[in-house]
């Protein structure tokens, strides 16, 4: 059943029509009093009908299009609203949306960590199969850290190959799992960028946690403290998680 078959004639449709029935009839039955015969009749109680029912069609079409109109409106509406907040290629969260749902966390209170995670030599994977190849590296990656995370972690992608992660009510020891089993996850990917070519994938991951009494004003503080350790991560050979707690 579609959706025009679902609405129903509203109250005010059936009262115009009746109202218009009402004084059209009562014309006709003047004319009736005048014409008291079978053409009479016919004038008083069938005229009415043809007026009322098209009436009722008219302004039930213009139902119809306003309803219409507010669903393409609340379309557009909420497409708008996806595209201000994720990222086009990848879907995670925008660097704006990240950062405003981070500080907004309902778990703001507990321990919780960041992780900063860079992929390994993705410029040399464009410069060698493309930008095309390099996008599918970058969803390839986010679908296998994704596999690992809970569904209350957040993933914001901060620009380029880099990506941020917020993760809620956990300690420094199982942030430092979770960053692990990212890595492995990612390096078990099956990257072909071309016919027989095999990219082996990998990241480096940054690792800062924090406890309860941090203050998420200096969530500013923890993304820096959590790119720094990537660095560290990056300078002693790659494909490693290095991390610490402020």
């Amino acid at each position: 059943m579609n959706k025009r078959s679902r609405i129903k004639t509203p109250f005010f449709v059936t009262a115009l029509s009746v109202v218009v029935s009402l004084l059209v009839t009562s014309v006709m039955m003047n004319t009736l009093m005048d014409r008291p015969d079978r053409v009479g009749y016919l004038i008083a109680f069938i005229v009415p009908l043809f007026i009322a029912f098209p009436v009722s069609y008219y302004i039930q079409g213009k139902r119809l299009e306003f309803a219409d109109m507010h669903d393409e409106l609340h379309l557009a509406h909420e497409t708008l609203k996806h595209i201000s907040q994720f990222d086009d290629l990848t879907q995670t969260y925008n660097r704006a949306t990240f950062y405003q749902l981070v500080r907004k966390s309902e778990e703001a209170s507990a321990s919780k960590a960041l992780l900063m995670v860079d992929v390994d030599h993705f410029k040399q994977i464009n410069d060698c199969h493309g930008h095309k190849a390099g996008d599918e590296a970058l969803v390839l990656i986010v679908n296998a850290m994704k596999s690992v995370l809970r569904k209350r972690d957040i993933v914001g992608r901060m620009g380029g190959e880099e990506f941020c992660i917020y993760c809620p009510g956990i300690a420094r020891e199982q942030s430092l799992r979770v960053a692990e089993r990212i890595r492995e996850a990612v390096a078990a990917v099956d990257f072909e960028p071309s016919p027989e070519i095999v990219h082996r994938l990998s990241v480096s991951i940054g690792v800062v946690s924090v406890d309860a009494k941090f203050d998420m004003d200096g969530f500013d503080q923890l993304v820096q403290a959590a790119d720094h350790y990537m660095y560290q991560a990056k300078e002693n050979g790659r494909d490693r998680v290095m991390g610490g707690s402020l």
